[in-house]
């Protein structure tokens, strides 16, 4: 079995379907899998892991998947996971409930990790991939390469 947690949503309702047993102080380790029912979920979609009133959210990739965010991970208690899609218009979900258990797990000293990327650096990290990845495929083009016209005037 993975690590994962996965939900099954139609339309406006989201349902928890695994038995996956997440433990607290786990660091890029548990996945968030979504299996969308109904076609209303067109676009961007965005899940929100919400754990003692504070939430973050993270994109979904092509495959509905996303990492769950260390910070919500740190102690044991109540998650809860909503998603919305903001294309012409927005919808969203309830929430589903998961439980974190408590792991045996002891640091020493401060917590030095550095936070999970927010909404804004996830669409920046994205975007400069995309950027990256033109840049290779216009080297291939004829007539110079991609540095040729970027200086071209």
């Amino acid at each position: 079995m993975d690590a994962q947690l996965r939900f099954e949503i139609t339309h406006q309702s989201i349902d928890r379907t695994d038995t996956f047993r997440p433990v607290s102080d786990s660091k890029n380790y548990l996945r968030a899998h979504f299996d969308f029912l109904t076609d209303d979920w067109v676009g961007s979609v965005t899940a929100i892991f919400t754990k003692n009133e504070l939430s973050y959210s993270m994109l979904l990739d092509e495959n509905g998947e996303c990492l769950v965010p260390w910070e919500v991970l740190r102690s044991a208690g109540s998650l809860f996971v909503s998603c919305y899609c903001a294309n012409n218009n927005l919808i969203t979900t309830n929430s589903a409930k998961v439980y974190i258990w408590e792991s045996g797990y002891v640091q020493d000293g401060e917590n030095t990790q550095p936070p999970t990327p927010n909404i804004y650096e996830q669409v920046i990290a994205s975007f400069d991939s995309f950027k990256s990845e033109m840049r290779e495929e216009y080297k291939t083009l004829d007539g110079g390469s991609f540095k040729d016209w970027e200086t071209e005037e």
